[in-house]
């Protein structure tokens, strides 16, 4: 019988240390099933759902806990989206304002949809005089909710914003 969890990884980036998780994982015959990792300023982030037999699973949350440097956090698995089919990439490129990310994380919590991924980055724009935002979202909509529905709400809160169905 093998345990799975979700471990939750921070601190200061380095060389081969997504190999070091890795090897630790494999010499107690776990795997990754699912893994991100991001990287900002030098400082490493990551969340990866292991698969470990029992006996080996506190031993592998020990090795990880004593990883000098870094934050770790441990909660089990479990399969919380299951009852959403409906799964939906999305990019929104908008003039960027104060608060715009706030409006449509708003928008999309009103409407029941739970972001699983974002990404923002912001660009400069000379044309424009100010930066464009561009927002690439991963979502899981609510069963009885349409993609194209919920196009047609993100659209009607600004002219000023493209969005798009990534494939």
């Amino acid at each position: 019988m093998n345990s799975e969890f979700i471990v939750s990884l921070l601190g200061t980036d380095r060389s081969g240390l997504i190999k070091h998780f890795m090897q630790a994982t494999h010499d107690h015959n776990g795997q990754w099933l699912t893994s991100k990792f991001s990287n900002l300023e030098d400082q490493f982030a990551a969340l990866i759902k292991i698969s470990v037999p029992l006996e080996n699973a506190q031993a592998l949350q020990d090795w990880f806990f004593a990883q000098p440097g870094l934050t770790v956090i441990f909660n089990p698995a479990n399969e919380t989206l299951n009852h959403r089919q409906n799964l939906l990439k999305l990019n929104i490129e908008a003039r960027d304002r104060f608060g715009l990310i706030n409006q449509i994380t708003d928008e999309l919590l009103s409407l029941g949809v739970i972001i699983t991924q974002m990404n923002c980055n912001r660009i400069s724009v000379i044309e424009i005089g100010g930066s464009l935002l561009s927002i690439d979202l991963h979502l899981a909509l609510p069963a009885d909710m349409q993609p194209q529905e919920l196009l047609s709400k993100l659209e009607s809160q600004d002219d000023d914003t493209v969005i798009s169905i990534v494939e």
